[in-house]
């Protein structure tokens, strides 16, 4: 795609940057999704690793929180993200007001 240059183009590396923010959203999407089904089995099995769970959850509020700071248009679905992690983090169900 850009390997025939030696340096990026401002508009090539702003499609980057989105690009690669989308799929940190996608990996965080992927991941709490996981921890969701595990931690509803692992309910009845064995305790959850919170500390991971927490993790998440900060790692989670932080891509929100460069989302919020950039105006990025995929805001909204980093609240919905911040807000899922959450969930999985105290196992209740969380609603915005």
């Amino acid at each position: 795609m850009f390997v025939s240059r030696k340096y990026l183009r401002d508009v090539d590396r702003t499609q980057l940057s989105q690009l690669a923010f989308v799929y940190c959203l996608d990996a965080l999407d992927v991941k709490t999704q996981e921890q969701s089904s595990q931690s509803w089995r692992a309910a009845t099995e064995a305790a959850v690793d919170e500390d991971d769970q927490l993790n998440r959850l900060l790692l989670t509020y932080q891509v929100r929180q460069y989302a919020a700071k950039m105006q990025a248009s995929y805001s909204p679905r980093a609240d919905q993200l911040l807000m899922a992690a959450y969930h999985v983090y105290i196992n209740t169900e969380v609603f915005l007001f």
